[in-house]
């Protein structure tokens, strides 16, 4: 056994080696689920400064309310903007520095019991499981869920900086660092809120005699942790969660309840046998009744008053257990969380309480055995957990290889998963592969009728495999939902016009600009479908809008041919039209239409001599590239710039 300083530095080294080399193969995950709207999808985390816009995010999303997440994703953008890699090498981090975290405090909490000659081999024994457990895969490699990362590292620094200041008496330092410790844990994730009370159980426990003694001795100590309650209020009371935290909806606080005795069973089945781990539970059907929920509501029942009788006797299990129900009883109890009622990244801090337990209580039936062939038992044990553990969490971390890869994996599971086969069909559309997108979109339709964006997704895949009259139909049922989505009403614009609904697409494409000015999309639509209907004027604006974010040939050629030649005097400005003619000849000297306009631009300046010349060089490039009509059409221009008139023409397209 290794002993001392030297032998700690080798204990923590081991830990952080084998974590990093179990989570190398996840650094270069893509961003899945709701990182998209917490990370690809939020402006706020664009800068640094000031330090009030970066440690704010979006309404709703995983860093919401939680300053500490949302700066980290802020200094995650500074260091190389969305490159996933450095967003998954510091969550990997931070796990390794919360594994060493649990490995001081299980060292520490141990070191009060009567295994207190065993507590560097049974705190190392106890962070070396956990930093290789399957069940944590969901918190690293779904970035945003980072937030668990973060309140884990905290809240169980919080309870080693407790343990250093009960020991030190009257040494300010280690109180002063275990309440900053715990207001960073308050800044990370709301089930902090536990935390000042956990230390006060953990003193109770190991320390003082009751938790009257405890108050009396350190009673300034406990008033400054119930203070970092005021920066959790004010940290949640900054942010908006939406509409998937609370009461009122659809799945009632006894439905929830219900459910959740199903989910804590379950969390703990894969905490012990860490097989069909699953990135979303949507598939998991509340449970609207009692029947289901009997057995599993007794094994937690049980659990609870277990522990509780523990705790009252003052055993370290005890404490493990009202740790495990604390930190859980926030998402898991009867307060609904509509949004996702299961999700394995809730359990990253409690497991660390289940496998302490289970190695403790593992270790003295060891021990029990008493026989010499026995006393390596522990160390072959650990040897055979660990490496079988670390194989299932290299293979889940291939899983989420590919975002196709990780929802497909869902489906395995949870075949019933409308969000999954909602996330399918995007991801299948943007591949081009429209008809799988379909499929996908049908199914969750069939299985959700009322979920957010499916309504949206399937007119988006009709337009796209142009079927505009089904499309409409779920373009307007997307509408009903959510009005005020810009991309919703862009693309409803869009399919209208294929429609020949040409006022109602204009109607929509306003809309999704007025929505989102900067949203380029539904302008250059809008500029396009307005000049297709004769209203140069109204276009003009639109075009130059989006010449001036983002130019490119097209917008020129249109914008040029718009200044020369449409009937109306106070749109057309012939300098301007003749300098984008200009810069379009510059890249393709010989592109006929270029030189087609290039010549309508001079004659609207009044420079009938060069227009021709130009027209004249418009009509050679076009009989060499075989384009004879085209010929034919600048011939006729050619001859109205010979007698000084210039070309007028409100078709543009």
């Amino acid at each position: 056994m290794l002993t001392g300083r030297r032998g700690s530095w080798i204990r923590a080294l081991t830990i952080v080696v084998v974590g990093a080399v179990v989570f190398a193969n996840s650094l270069h995950g893509p961003f899945v689920f709701d990182d998209h709207i917490s990370i690809i999808d939020c402006p706020n985390l664009r800068t640094l400064w000031p330090l009030s816009e970066s440690m704010s995010a979006v309404d709703g999303s995983g860093a919401s309310g939680r300053p500490l997440v949302a700066l980290s994703l802020a200094l995650n953008y500074a260091w190389g903007e969305l490159d996933v890699v450095g967003y998954h090498m510091l969550n990997v981090t931070a796990h390794l520095l919360t594994a060493l975290a649990l490995l001081g405090f299980s060292r520490r909490a141990l070191l009060h019991t009567r295994l207190k000659d065993h507590a560097e081999g049974l705190a190392f024994a106890i962070a070396l499981v956990w930093v290789v457990h399957p069940l944590n895969t969901d918190a690293l490699n779904h970035v945003i869920t980072r937030h668990e990362v973060f309140l884990a590292g905290f809240y169980l620094s919080t309870l080693y900086s407790a343990d250093r200041y009960f020991e030190s008496g009257k040494t300010w330092i280690w109180g002063a660092l275990c309440v900053l410790l715990c207001t960073a844990a308050m800044l990370s994730k709301e089930i902090a809120i536990s935390a000042p009370l956990a230390v006060l159980a953990y003193d109770r426990t190991f320390i003082s005699k009751s938790f009257r003694d405890a108050l009396n001795r350190r009673k300034g100590f406990y008033a400054a942790l119930a203070a970092t309650w005021i920066a959790l209020a004010l940290a949640v009371g900054s942010s908006e969660r939406g509409t998937t935290v609370g009461f009122g909806g659809d799945l009632s606080s006894l439905d929830y309840l219900r459910t959740q005795a199903q989910g804590i069973v379950h969390y703990l089945r894969l905490a012990f046998v860490p097989t069909g781990l699953s990135l979303d539970y949507s598939g998991w059907a509340p449970v609207r009744t009692w029947s289901p929920a009997v057995v599993p509501g007794l094994i937690v029942l049980a659990l609870l008053v277990a522990s509780s009788i523990a705790f009252w006797r003052k055993r370290p299990e005890g404490f493990a257990g009202l740790l495990f129900f604390a930190v859980l009883s926030p998402s898991s109890s009867f307060i609904p969380l509509s949004g996702e009622w299961i999700a394995e990244h809730r359990m990253y801090l409690p497991l660390t309480a289940v496998i302490a337990v289970v190695v403790v209580w593992g270790f003295c039936l060891c021990q029990r055995l008493q026989e010499a062939s026995t006393r390596h038992l522990p160390s072959l044990l650990l040897l055979a957990v660990v490496i079988t553990l670390s194989s299932l969490t290299i293979q889940r971390n291939r899983d989420y290889a590919t975002e196709v890869g990780i929802w497909e994996d869902v489906l395995a599971n949870y075949p019933e998963n409308a969000r999954a086969h909602d996330h399918l069909a995007v991801l299948r559309l943007h591949e081009g592969e429209l008809t799988p997108a379909l499929s996908h979109a049908m199914e969750a339709k069939r299985i959700d009728p009322e979920l957010d964006t499916v309504d949206y997704n399937l007119g988006t895949i009709l337009m796209q495999l142009g079927k505009p009259l089904e499309a409409i139909e779920f373009f307007e049922l997307a509408e009903e939902r959510n009005p005020d989505d810009a991309q919703l009403q862009g693309n409803f614009g869009v399919v209208l016009g294929q429609t020949g609904a040409t006022v109602a697409a204009i109607e929509h494409l306003q809309r999704a600009v007025e929505l989102s000015p900067e949203y380029l999309l539904p302008r250059r639509n809008l500029a396009l479908i307005l000049l297709g209907a004769g209203r140069a004027r109204e276009a003009l604006p639109h075009l130059q809008y989006l010449l001036g974010a983002q130019a490119d040939s097209q917008l020129l050629e249109l914008t040029a041919r718009v200044l020369a030649t449409d009937p109306d005097a106070t749109v057309r400005n012939g300098p301007e039209a003749v300098r984008m003619a200009q810069a379009l000849i510059q890249s393709a000297p010989s592109n006929p239409r270029w030189q087609d306009i290039h010549a309508a631009a001079l004659a609207e300046s009044g420079r009938f001599a060069e227009a021709s010349e130009a027209a004249q060089r418009a009509i050679k490039e076009a009989r060499r590239l075989g384009l004879t009509e085209f010929a034919l059409e600048v011939e006729e221009r050619l001859e109205l710039y010979r007698q000084e008139q210039a070309y007028r023409s409100s078709k543009h397209l």
